[in-house]
């Protein structure tokens, strides 16, 4: 993600990546098997990694034809795929490899029920030891979709 334009974030004074649909693509990559709930939480989670790591991801509110407002949602495509468990840790990675920015989603955060819990158990853990749920991949578009080819809609 290097040489990406940037943006100061509200009231934080830090700069945060945009991406630009134009020339980037994120998508979230769930591990095949998970039960439905499980699935939907890992996605939910790596969305919101997402969207707090880069600037301009949610557009803002929006009013129906009565006025009523809408929380802005996400400006991009985020397509959410399936891999074989056993995939998630090359596909990470190759992502890495390349440059993208990768969010990761692991057995021990599902088991964690709170951040504080999950920061000592990340701590204790080897990275050989992750069991990898999700990944959230974004970046350049022909980086990502190279490593998306083949992945199937979850």
């Amino acid at each position: 993600m290097r040489d990406r334009e940037t943006t100061e974030r509200q009231g934080s004074g830090a700069q945060a990546p945009m991406l630009d649909p134009e020339r980037d693509k994120c998508v979230l990559v769930i591990a095949e098997g998970l039960a439905p709930g499980l699935a939907a939480n890992a996605a939910a989670v790596l969305a919101t990694s997402v969207a707090a790591r880069f600037a301009g991801v949610v557009g803002p509110d929006v009013l129906d034809a009565a006025g009523g407002a809408h929380p802005g949602i996400t400006r991009h495509a985020l397509p959410v795929l399936r891999s074989a468990r056993a995939a998630l840790p090359v596909l990470r990675d190759s992502a890495l490899a390349r440059g993208l920015f990768v969010a990761t989603f692991t057995a021990t955060a599902q088991r964690s029920r709170h951040y504080d819990d999950y920061e000592l158990r990340m701590a204790g853990a080897a990275p050989g030891e992750l069991d990898y749920l999700g990944l959230a991949l974004a970046g350049g578009r022909v980086e990502v979709a190279a490593l998306a080819d083949g992945l199937r809609l979850l």
